[in-house]
């Protein structure tokens, strides 16, 4: 049986030349670019959402400074952790997975505390004002819901040896996300507001959904694998 014609093989090593393969790097470099643009768009959006919020008194800005700094070195440090590359070709850990599932959500609520300790007069309540509970729950839940659509994304042709923990991390570090969103945004303190509905109350149907979706989305890598 003939081979190819010379002039065919030609063509065909010119176009994979020419049109190279993805390697690790250029899959980080575009991760980190699009975790930029997220951030760049929730910034930008947070700071419109709390204009609206121009008739609420000041939030000291000891406490904004704390609060945002904390939210956002510990949502760039769960993302890193989850996008990063590793030494094993399966990924992190089930017990990388299970600990930061635990680990992030009560440091966010550290970091709120922190920054009550930081702002003493954040304690109080302003009076004859009602908490927007539900709004800045839901807020905060359509946030994180959108960023694990787009962790997800990214991740969906990553290899890991337990789907279902990995999308429900993939939900923590959404979650991350969306309280650094919130924390611009809300002009509400007190800590009885901040952590359950900022925090605590988008975490679980985030690490709910984001199992939902791994078991799904990523399991369809780990069967091309087996």
């Amino acid at each position: 049986m003939n081979g190819p014609p010379a002039s065919l093989r030609d063509r065909v090593l010119e176009t994979a030349a020419n049109r190279p393969s993805a390697t690790r790097t250029t899959h980080r470099q575009r991760r980190l670019a699009l975790m930029i643009l997220i951030l760049a768009l929730l910034v930008a959006s947070s700071s419109m959402l709390a204009a609206n919020h121009a008739e609420m008194p000041a939030r000291p800005i000891a406490y904004l400074v704390t609060m945002v700094s904390t939210s956002f070195v510990l949502a760039i440090a769960a993302a890193y952790s989850m996008l990063a590359p590793t030494s094993s070709a399966l990924g992190r850990s089930s017990r990388f997975y299970s600990g930061l599932m635990i680990i992030a959500p009560f440091a966010l609520a550290i970091a709120a505390l922190l920054a009550n300790f930081v702002a003493p007069s954040t304690w109080i309540m302003p009076e004859g004002v009602r908490a927007p509970h539900i709004s800045c729950s839901t807020i905060t839940l359509v946030t994180g819901a959108g960023l694990l659509v787009v962790l997800m994304f990214l991740e969906r042709y990553s290899a890991t040896n337990s789907v279902v923990l990995k999308g429900a991390s993939l939900g923590v570090v959404a979650a991350a996300w969306a309280t650094l969103f919130i924390s611009i945004s809300c002009p509400f303190t007190h800590p009885m507001h901040v952590i359950p509905t900022h925090i605590l109350l988008p975490v679980v149907p985030l690490v709910l959904g984001g199992a939902v979706a791994g078991a799904r989305v990523l399991a369809m890598r780990a069967n091309r694998m087996k």
